[in-house]
């Protein structure tokens, strides 16, 4: 008669197995002697009808088998089926590669967390509940887990725009399992750090951090028996590494920027001009494609004296690219306008000494604008009374060569006349988006008050307005901790951020339309001890990478200091 094995089980063509596979048979017709048979030679089993066996391999070495159904019909030997492989497996997953490494503590906030196994594991046992991500302090994070094509990779990502840093993070993994069901399970932690803090063996002052197309690089005046401008390189193990310097003698403040491939530096120094011992504004260019350091052009600023500040910017023109130098010496103002990269320099001798006296030489800045216009912010005392306890800030625009100063009733914060000592216009800061000048500086209130807070202002044409309706940004500093100085600002990611730094803090916000929020502190670990020598930091610098990350820095004790925003 006829007759035919038509259905087995497990029916798929590999299957997995860590102890006893359960296989079945089912038969009909005049099949007799139905036998299931291991790597075609050993019999395991005989059924006499359909039925099913409970193969054990727990004494079988791991490795590949094969099984098949063998039996009786009409007198000749058949085969059933095809071939059922059969991996029997009792080893558990292994996990031979991690980014970041298992118990980093120095997690990037964009990293993935990525796991590579020795072997696929099974689609169904891979999720966020096998693969669970928590943080410490508590946030409310969901991660995505995925498994790549070959089984082997699970990658954790998560929405990292609202993450509050620092931050430690518990990775746990239990009930993922290969297809035979070995798990794999682990526990580990990672630190996710506000920043990341790196430092050069030199100290430096007017110390500038530049994110170019080639790279980060720290320009910085190192003083001396003779005083030399330095050019570091940040390479990719996050180590810095001298790429140029110069010797500039005597020198008072540098102040540097980038266009287009070449940083310019513009240095205030001592030099010899005709047998007179006088000061002048010295430019020198580096090139970050070919790695060298050349002297530019150079004007009189005023006969020598022991005083004075540098500002620079460039912005690129149609045609040529520009440059603007403005110099405080003696208490008083010159700026001086320059062409094309190639560091021809003309100059432009546009302040009355009598108009423009009394400058304050702490804080001076200058910029560029999209017309080609340059402004210049700077501090002004009232009169020459030392010490100075009445400042304020002025705006100064060149127009066609003609200098004008804002003249509306409120071009300044605070009105000339009125005792402002409240107020440290000798630490503002100034940040600039789309030629929009933000002012930020330290003000008590009250005047004896020892922490002080911070006030913002916008330009809003030939007139400042006060951001945040007028109120204060916030009203003190943090405690514990020192007075603040010194304010620092830079937009960040199209967010304002400002820098408040004393002897033994630095303390980073974010400045919005509707209010202000302190981020994690950085340089805390440098902190004044009580047992050192070098308590305080200076040179306090805030600024930005290509990436929007923010970096602070900062000297302290013997060495200049940065960190990098997480």
């Amino acid at each position: 008669g006829l007759g035919d094995v038509y259905k087995r089980q497990p029916s798929v063509g590999t299957v997995y197995t860590n102890g006893t596979l359960d296989v079945s048979v089912k038969v009909e017709g005049d099949v007799e002697n139905v036998e299931l048979v291991l790597d075609e030679q050993d019999v395991l089993t005989t059924f006499d009808a359909s039925g099913s066996y409970a193969w054990d391999t727990t004494a079988l070495a791991e490795g590949p088998y094969e099984l098949a159904v063998r039996y009786d019909l009409g007198g000749s030997t058949r085969w059933g089926f095809e071939n059922l492989d059969v991996i029997v497996d009792r080893t558990a997953p292994e996990l031979t590669g991690a980014t970041p490494a298992a118990a980093a503590e120095d997690v990037k906030r964009e990293d993935a967390f990525t796991l590579t196994f020795s072997e696929p594991l099974d689609p169904d046992t891979v999720d966020a509940s096998t693969f669970s991500l928590t943080f410490d302090p508590a946030q409310s994070v969901t991660p995505s887990v995925t498994l790549s094509d070959d089984g082997k990779t699970v990658t954790i990502d998560f929405d990292r725009s609202a993450l509050a840093l620092p931050a430690k993070l518990d990775l746990k993994i239990q009930g993922a399992a290969d297809f035979a069901g070995n798990t794999y399970a682990e526990a580990t932690s990672y630190e996710m750090p506000a920043w990341f803090h790196e430092e050069l063996g030199a100290i430096l002052s007017d110390t500038t951090f530049l994110s170019t197309d080639a790279g980060d690089y720290v320009v910085g005046l190192q003083q001396g028996p003779s005083d030399t401008v330095r050019v570091y390189r940040r390479q990719p193990d996050a180590t810095w590494t001298e790429s140029a310097s110069v010797d500039v003698g005597t020198a008072y403040a540098i102040d540097a920027a980038y266009l287009d491939g070449t940083i310019v530096i513009a240095a205030l120094r001592r030099d010899t001009v005709s047998q007179l011992v006088v000061k002048v504004a010295q430019l020198y260019r580096f090139s970050t494609v070919r790695g060298n350091l050349l002297e530019g052009g150079q004007q009189v600023v005023s006969p020598d004296s022991n005083d004075g500040t540098i500002a620079l910017d460039l912005r690129a023109g149609a045609g040529k690219d520009l440059g603007a130098i403005a110099a405080v010496t003696d208490g008083k103002l010159r700026v001086f306008e320059f062409e094309d990269l190639g560091l021809s320099l003309s100059s432009q001798n546009v302040f009355p000494s009598n108009d423009y006296e009394y400058v304050r030489d702490e804080d001076l800045h200058v910029h560029i604008d999209v017309g080609q216009k340059t402004e210049v912010l700077f501090a002004r005392c009232v009169n020459g009374s030392e010490p100075c306890v009445r400042t304020y800030v002025e705006r100064v625009s060149e127009s066609n060569g003609v200098w004008t100063a804002a003249t509306s009733p409120a071009s300044t914060p605070l009105t000339p006349g009125i005792s402002n000592n409240c107020d440290e216009y000798t630490n503002f800061d100034v940040s600039y988006v789309r030629d929009t000048a933000t002012l930020m500086f330290p003000h008590h209130a009250p005047c004896n008050a020892l922490a002080p807070g911070l006030r913002a202002y916008r330009t809003n044409g030939d007139t400042w307005t006060r951001l945040l309706d007028g109120v204060d940004v916030y009203a003190s500093m943090p405690s514990p901790g020192p007075y603040a100085y010194g304010a620092r600002s830079a937009v960040i990611g199209g967010v304002g951020h400002v820098l408040f730094h004393s002897d033994s803090r630095l303390l980073l916000g974010e400045l919005e339309a509707t209010g202000f929020d302190w981020l994690a502190p950085t340089g805390e670990e440098l902190g004044a001890t009580g047992a050192s020598v070098f308590t305080s930091f200076s040179e306090v610098g805030l600024s930005k990478t290509a990436d929007g990350a923010a970096v602070v820095t900062a000297r302290y004790g013997i060495k200049t200091h940065l960190w990098f925003s997480n």
